[in-house]
């Protein structure tokens, strides 16, 4: 009868290894896609406050993101170039040219640290 390693190292106590070898864990690792995507919005909110200070950076950054404008009360679709359209940009990247492409997983197999697309 073939031994079962991982029940007899059940019963001693010790943890048994894997077959394949030791996995290890990656890490944190940043999406630089998603990332590079929210530089224009950052940009924009820099300028904001430099402008007029946080009471102008509150009232006009969220025009960025979403299309309505709460000073307006209309729907605007100008201020999006610098929120929402690079945001969805960068995540399109990540997902498609990183994990579609298998650019993610080059950069793991490589053992390149920190960085994903």
């Amino acid at each position: 009868m073939a031994k079962n390693v991982a029940l007899a190292a059940y019963k001693a106590g010790v943890k048994a290894k894997s077959k394949s070898g030791s996995r290890g864990r990656g890490g944190t690792k940043i999406p630089l896609g998603i990332v590079l995507g929210f530089v224009p919005l950052v940009g924009r909110g820099i300028q904001l406050f430099q402008a007029g200070g946080f009471q102008t950076l509150a009232a006009n950054l969220p025009s960025s993101i979403i299309p309505y404008d709460f000073a307006t009360r209309r729907i605007s679709f100008a201020n999006l170039g610098t929120g929402l359209w690079p945001i969805i940009a960068g995540l399109a990247v990540h997902r498609f040219i990183g994990g579609g492409l298998g650019v993610n997983r080059a950069l793991a197999a490589s053992r390149i640290p920190w960085i994903r697309i």
